[in-house]
Protein backbone atom coordinates (compact mmCIF):
# COMPACT_ATOMS: atom_id res chain seq x y z
CA UNK A 1 0.00 0.00 0.00
CA UNK A 2 1.53 3.28 -1.09
CA UNK A 3 2.00 6.35 1.04
CA UNK A 4 2.17 4.68 4.43
CA UNK A 5 4.59 5.96 7.07
CA UNK A 6 7.99 4.29 7.03
CA UNK A 7 8.83 1.91 9.86
CA UNK A 8 10.28 3.87 12.76
CA UNK A 9 9.58 5.79 15.95
CA UNK A 10 6.62 8.19 15.94
CA UNK A 11 4.46 10.48 18.00
CA UNK A 12 0.83 9.95 16.99
CA UNK A 13 -1.80 12.69 17.27
CA UNK A 14 -5.59 12.74 16.92
CA UNK A 15 -6.91 14.93 14.13
CA UNK A 16 -10.34 15.10 15.82
CA UNK A 17 -9.02 16.97 18.88
CA UNK A 18 -6.28 19.55 18.40
CA UNK A 19 -3.14 18.76 20.42
CA UNK A 20 -4.44 15.35 21.59
CA UNK A 21 -1.43 13.08 21.57
CA UNK A 22 -1.48 9.32 22.02
CA UNK A 23 -0.23 8.94 25.60
CA UNK A 24 0.33 6.04 27.97
CA UNK A 25 0.46 7.46 31.50
CA UNK A 26 2.95 6.04 34.04
CA UNK A 27 1.68 2.93 35.85
CA UNK A 28 -1.27 2.59 33.44
CA UNK A 29 -1.91 0.35 30.46
CA UNK A 30 -4.71 2.40 28.89
CA UNK A 31 -3.93 4.45 25.80
CA UNK A 32 -5.40 7.97 26.01
CA UNK A 33 -5.68 11.12 23.94
CA UNK A 34 -4.15 13.88 26.08
CA UNK A 35 -2.66 17.30 25.25
CA UNK A 36 0.78 16.64 26.72
CA UNK A 37 4.08 15.04 25.78
CA UNK A 38 3.20 12.06 23.58
CA UNK A 39 4.44 8.54 24.14
CA UNK A 40 7.04 7.46 21.57
CA UNK A 41 5.63 4.56 19.59
CA UNK A 42 7.45 2.19 17.24
CA UNK A 43 5.76 1.26 13.97
CA UNK A 44 6.75 -2.04 12.31
CA UNK A 45 5.11 -3.80 9.39
CA UNK A 46 4.02 -7.41 9.07
CA UNK A 47 2.73 -6.80 5.52
CA UNK A 48 3.31 -3.22 4.38
CA UNK A 49 1.58 -3.83 1.03
CA UNK A 50 -1.70 -4.36 2.91
CA UNK A 51 -0.97 -1.82 5.66
CA UNK A 52 -0.73 -4.53 8.34
CA UNK A 53 1.48 -3.33 11.17
CA UNK A 54 2.25 -3.53 14.86
CA UNK A 55 2.59 -0.51 17.16
CA UNK A 56 4.60 -0.76 20.37
CA UNK A 57 5.66 1.53 23.21
CA UNK A 58 9.24 2.38 22.24
CA UNK A 59 10.57 2.50 25.81
CA UNK A 60 8.66 -0.46 27.29
CA UNK A 61 8.62 -2.65 24.20
CA UNK A 62 5.02 -3.72 24.86
CA UNK A 63 2.52 -3.76 22.00
CA UNK A 64 -0.69 -1.79 21.63
CA UNK A 65 -3.69 -4.08 21.48
CA UNK A 66 -7.40 -4.24 22.04
CA UNK A 67 -9.38 -6.00 24.72
CA UNK A 68 -10.55 -9.15 22.98
CA UNK A 69 -13.79 -9.28 25.00
CA UNK A 70 -16.13 -7.12 22.91
CA UNK A 71 -18.88 -5.30 24.72
CA UNK A 72 -22.39 -4.69 23.45
CA UNK A 73 -21.26 -1.88 21.13
CA UNK A 74 -18.32 -3.89 19.77
CA UNK A 75 -15.91 -1.30 21.10
CA UNK A 76 -12.81 -2.00 23.07
CA UNK A 77 -10.16 0.08 24.76
CA UNK A 78 -6.72 0.28 23.18
CA UNK A 79 -4.13 -0.65 25.79
CA UNK A 80 -0.62 -2.00 26.30
CA UNK A 81 -0.78 -5.71 25.72
CA UNK A 82 1.63 -8.49 26.50
CA UNK A 83 0.78 -10.02 23.14
CA UNK A 84 1.62 -8.90 19.62
CA UNK A 85 -1.51 -7.63 17.87
CA UNK A 86 -1.74 -6.27 14.36
CA UNK A 87 -3.40 -3.10 13.12
CA UNK A 88 -4.33 -1.93 9.64
CA UNK A 89 -3.21 1.52 8.45
CA UNK A 90 -5.12 3.20 5.62
CA UNK A 91 -4.28 6.61 4.21
CA UNK A 92 -7.09 9.18 4.29
CA UNK A 93 -5.94 12.54 2.92
CA UNK A 94 -2.74 13.48 4.75
CA UNK A 95 -3.44 11.20 7.73
CA UNK A 96 -4.35 7.59 8.53
CA UNK A 97 -7.04 5.42 10.04
CA UNK A 98 -5.86 2.72 12.46
CA UNK A 99 -8.05 -0.36 12.76
CA UNK A 100 -8.41 -4.06 13.44
CA UNK A 101 -10.71 -5.36 10.72
CA UNK A 102 -13.56 -2.81 10.75
CA UNK A 103 -12.97 -1.47 14.27
CA UNK A 104 -11.29 1.94 14.07
CA UNK A 105 -9.40 3.98 16.68
CA UNK A 106 -11.78 6.58 18.11
CA UNK A 107 -11.23 9.34 20.69
CA UNK A 108 -14.45 10.68 22.26
CA UNK A 109 -12.81 13.55 24.18
CA UNK A 110 -9.58 14.91 25.62
CA UNK A 111 -8.21 12.67 28.35
CA UNK A 112 -10.45 9.77 27.34
CA UNK A 113 -9.22 6.29 26.55
CA UNK A 114 -8.78 5.59 22.86
CA UNK A 115 -11.32 2.95 21.91
CA UNK A 116 -12.29 1.17 18.74
CA UNK A 117 -15.57 1.68 16.93
CA UNK A 118 -17.08 0.01 13.87
CA UNK A 119 -19.06 3.17 13.06
CA UNK A 120 -16.85 6.16 13.85
CA UNK A 121 -13.66 6.59 11.86
CA UNK A 122 -11.13 9.20 12.91
CA UNK A 123 -7.77 9.90 11.39
CA UNK A 124 -4.41 10.11 13.10
CA UNK A 125 -1.26 12.04 12.26
CA UNK A 126 2.13 10.29 12.47
CA UNK A 127 5.11 12.56 13.27
CA UNK A 128 8.42 10.74 12.89
CA UNK A 129 11.00 11.24 15.63
CA UNK A 130 14.59 12.14 14.79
Amino acid sequence: MADLPNPGVYNIFSTAFEDAAVVILPNQDAVRGIPQMPTMLTLTYVNRGNGICMISDTLQGRFLGINQLPDVEMTGAVYLSGEEQTWILRRVGDNYTISQEERFWFLAGLGEMIRTSPEKQQTWKFEQMG
